[in-house]
């Protein structure tokens, strides 16, 4: 009965394999039609362009494209003085083919890589980093992976003292 249980278990693996864990970013910038949400197997690691084909869905301003978003750190200065630790979003819009416009919004250092939302130094924009909702397999096989226990636990002979 034991292999019958194993063999159920690998066969349940083997068909309902689990989703990589995901994280997603998403940031907007009130006041303006600009905002684009980017899911993700881990934290960005800096420098980072996103190609815009990779988002989950880009939002530009009336009559201009979304252009590759970059994520990157200490981009800037103030009065000729190097930034403090930041890290940044470059939202690249497109205006034409030949034609191509950023806005930066600074975060605090380490914000791409904590969970967490996070309000922009420079403007109002908003960045919100989250881990993303498992997809339904994954909560298959765990419903499946405690059933099966179940049904293993239950069907085990229960030694009488005589």
């Amino acid at each position: 009965m034991p292999f019958r249980a194993v063999a159920a278990t690998a066969a349940l693996l083997c068909l309902a394999a689990p989703a990589a864990a995901a994280l997603t970013y998403r940031f907007s910038l009130p006041g303006t039609d600009q905002a684009f949400r980017w899911t993700t197997t881990d934290f960005v690691r800096l420098p980072t362009t996103v190609p815009v084909g990779d988002l989950d869905y880009c939002r530009s301003d009336p009559g201009t494209t979304c252009g590759d978003p970059f994520f990157g750190d200490e981009i800037g200065f103030t009065l000729g003085e190097p930034p403090p630790p930041q890290d940044v979003i470059l939202f690249v819009t497109r205006y034409s083919s030949d034609i191509i416009g950023f806005r930066p919004s600074y975060f605090v250092d380490g914000a791409f890589t904590a969970f967490g939302t996070y309000q922009a130094r420079n403007n109002n924009g908003t960045l919100v980093v989250s881990a993303a909702v498992p997809e339904p397999a994954s909560w298959a096989l765990l419903v499946a992976g405690f059933g099966l226990t179940g049904a293993i636990l239950r069907r085990r002979a229960v030694a009488v003292a005589a």
